[in-house]
């Protein structure tokens, strides 16, 4: 390297450090800008992490009566399975019968509307009857 260029090269290392110094400020300046907002958002999640606290607190205060509450429940259902299947095996039985019925009635439907129209046909049907002394 010449002497010349070196002597440039010195010449101009200020000019370079003030441009990079420049260019550090105003990054600088951006992060010294954006530390309210950082304070605020630092603020706020405190709060999110009070709040967070107090609910698991009551979720821990609140679990055990709830499994409690769940154990209770399971050993209801165990005891009433039986009675449940009972009943599920009248409901079967209730519906095979109501079938039978359903069965035996309907033929009867028509005879009974016929039946219905001939009395609607006899004389003197709204006569009172005869009071018996």
């Amino acid at each position: 390297m010449s002497e010349k260029s070196t002597l440039d090269s010195l010449l101009a290392l200020p000019f370079q450090v003030a441009k990079g110094s420049a260019e550090n400020f105003t990054a600088i300046m951006d992060a010294v800008r954006a530390v309210p907002k950082l304070a605020d958002s630092l603020s706020e999640l405190a709060k999110l992490r009070e709040s967070v606290q107090q609910t698991l607190e009551q979720v821990n205060a609140e679990l055990p009566g709830v499994i409690e509450k769940l154990e209770a429940l399971r050993l209801s259902l165990e005891t009433a399975e039986p009675g449940i299947n009972g009943v599920a095996g009248s409901i079967e039985h209730l519906d095979e019968s109501i079938q039978v019925l359903a069965n035996a009635i309907g033929p009867l439907q028509g005879t009974t509307e016929r039946l219905g129209r001939l009395v609607n046909r006899l004389p003197n049907r709204n006569a009172k009857p005869p009071q018996i002394r």
